[in-house]
């Protein structure tokens, strides 16, 4: 069994999968997996990874006949992942030196936490770095989903590209996705779908403070800025979501990570959302409701009604 499997999922990116793959391949920890999702390239990308497989047999493709999207290829290389941890590459990206699937696989095994976050290196290097939770510390549930979203002392972001996550998590996660969003094409915050569903299952994390990963911020992204409107669609349609993944009466850590993420998602959205009155009222009534429905902490209905406040200002 592989220590690691990494899956690409890939969509016309043909002159950069010499550099990406190439990262892998160097690795000193040989015991590792490449899964490169071909999501129907319309370039060559797929024979130029049919070319880099002929020497080396560590390389599995899956080929989808037509695009789907990048949440579905994903789970495309979730699914055929056979490592102890996974790890997702996107193909116009590289890991950071010919050492770090060692380093992560070691420190993994050593803690036995669930995921390892660890941090990017954006390229270009002006755009800010993001700032996390404490380095070196084990953080586990509920404490985790408390204060993921709320920016009190921790921050777990909604990449899935700065993970190294147990394989049966992210398995039970594909699950998850499969039940609720399989067959949407969805090439627009999918990263906050995949760390969600992660975070579900996981029981301890750990950030490490190393740079591990190179990510190219200029380089032509499925991800578009969308209009407006279809990012209040996006919004509502993630809220509704992980309303059904994360609700669960008897387990009260999911019912406020759902209401701190929603309140998260508000805040961060506030003055798109006030541009459009219908918009307004559907983000307005969703708090009231979710005040009569459930018992939540005095803190947490305070925020809502302040953020009412806002909305409606």
């Amino acid at each position: 069994m592989p220590k690691i499997s990494i899956f690409l999922p890939i969509y016309n990116k043909e002159k950069y999968l010499q550099r990406s793959i190439g990262s892998l391949q160097s690795q000193t920890l040989k015991e590792i997996e490449i899964i490169p999702v071909n999501d129907g390239s319309t370039d060559n990308s797929l024979d130029i990874l049919k070319e880099i497989a002929k020497k080396d047999p560590r390389i599995n493709i899956v080929n989808n006949e037509k695009n789907h999207g990048l949440l579905f290829s994903r789970g495309m290389g979730v699914l055929n992942s056979k490592g102890e941890y996974l790890m997702c590459l996107d193909p116009d990206d590289k890991l950071q030196g010919p050492n770090i699937l060692r380093f992560l696989y070691n420190k993994a095994k050593k803690l036995n936490v669930d995921i390892i976050f660890f941090k990017l290196l954006k390229i270009p290097r002006s755009i800010k770095t993001d700032n996390f939770f404490s380095s070196n510390k084990i953080i586990k549930q509920p404490e985790l989903f408390y204060k993921a979203f709320n920016n009190k002392g921790y921050l777990i972001d909604f990449r899935i590209t700065n993970k190294l996550v147990k394989n049966k998590l992210f398995k039970n996660a594909f699950k998850l996705f499969k039940n609720y969003i399989y067959g949407n094409k969805w090439n627009y915050h999918e990263d906050n779908i995949w760390s969600i569903l992660v975070h579900k299952y996981a029981i301890s994390s750990i950030f490490v403070n190393r740079f591990t990963y190179i990510y190219y911020s200029n380089k032509g992204s499925l991800k578009k800025d969308p209009p407006n409107i279809l990012e209040m669609k996006n919004l509502l349609y993630r809220h509704e979501m992980y309303k059904a993944i994360l609700t669960n009466k008897r387990e009260e850590k999911f019912l406020i990570a759902e209401l701190s993420l929603l309140l998260y998602l508000f805040k961060k959205n506030i003055n798109i959302i006030k541009q459009n009155k219908k918009f307004q009222k559907l983000f307005i009534n969703k708090m009231e409701e979710f005040k009569k429905e459930h018992k939540i902490p005095k803190i947490l209905s305070k925020q809502i009604t302040l953020i009412i406040h806002k909305i409606s200002w």
